[in-house]
């Protein structure tokens, strides 16, 4: 659980996968962002300017070692996925190169992010919703063609506006139906009953309409999962070698040759496959 007085500090974070590579991005998000990375990164101008790439040299605010050349982007409040004024530093895709300007940050002044607290901020900002937020995951954990997609989807909000508009449907016809109650001993008939009943009918046709994509969403989201099951040696691991298109499973004359549980994915029509 993150508390109030921790949304308040300057946070930094690793925010592209461990491991070794060409370019590596630390992002650095919150109210001190650019006073803290003034300290390794000097060739910052004083009027600096949002959405523009500066390129330098970092250097340990102590000694002056050089740590990196880097690139830094920076992004002023209101204008960055956080909300908040957010740097980035793209150095080379080194672990012990991030560790070490993760170190100096942290030194300085900011704190080590918590998993997934760049985005609680962007929420807590208003620059994303919750299902936004969702899909945020969704797309970066997508094993498929359509997965990306539906997420891409769900992250520009598209889901989030057909709900907002059954939200709004629901409102209106509550507020009307209350305000009927409350005037209904003055004669006033502020909504008639063939309006409440459209209006019923096209809030229960759009929540329909998202349960019935809840399963191939699913689908689309996780994958299918299928089961090859038989007898002995009547081809099952043949089959799985075929689907998968590659030798997964040995296969012989030989009965119960497979044993354990062979499992291999694949994509078909841009949805991912689990064979068992």
């Amino acid at each position: 659980m993150l508390s109030i007085d921790r949304d308040t500090h300057t946070i930094c974070a690793v925010s592209t996968p461990h491991g070794v590579g060409g370019i590596s991005v630390l992002r650095i998000s919150g109210p001190d962002s650019l006073e803290i990375t003034r300290e390794i990164a000097s060739f910052l101008p004083l009027n600096i300017e949002s959405h523009r790439v500066y390129f330098g040299t970092l250097r340990s605010p102590e000694f002056q070692d050089e740590i990196d050349e880097v690139l830094v982007t920076y992004f002023k409040k209101g204008h960055s996925f956080t909300g908040e004024e957010v740097l980035e530093i793209s150095c080379h895709g080194n672990p012990h190169i991030c560790q070490k300007i993760l170190n100096e940050l942290i030194a300085i002044g900011a704190r080590a992010a918590d998993r997934g607290e760049f985005t609680y901020r962007a929420f807590m900002n208003g620059r994303v919703d919750l299902v936004q937020a969702e899909g945020i995951l969704s797309l970066i954990e997508s094993q498929s063609d359509k997965a990306m997609k539906l997420s891409l989807r769900q992250l520009k909000g598209q889901l989030s506006q057909r709900l907002e508009s059954i939200e709004n449907e629901i409102t209106w016809l509550m507020a009307h139906l209350e305000a009927g109650i409350d005037f209904s001993t003055e004669g006033l008939d502020l909504v008639s009953d063939a309006v409440v009943t459209e209006k019923l009918t096209i809030i229960e046709s759009g929540l329909q309409k998202l349960v019935n994509t809840y399963q191939s969403g699913r689908i689309l989201r996780d994958g299918v999962r299928v089961a090859l099951a038989g007898r002995p040696n009547v081809g099952k691991s043949s089959l799985l070698n075929l689907l998968l298109e590659e030798e997964r499973a040995i296969v012989t004359e030989i009965a119960g040759t497979t044993r354990d549980v062979i499992s291999g994915e694949t994509q078909y029509a841009g949805v991912k496959f689990t064979f068992l």
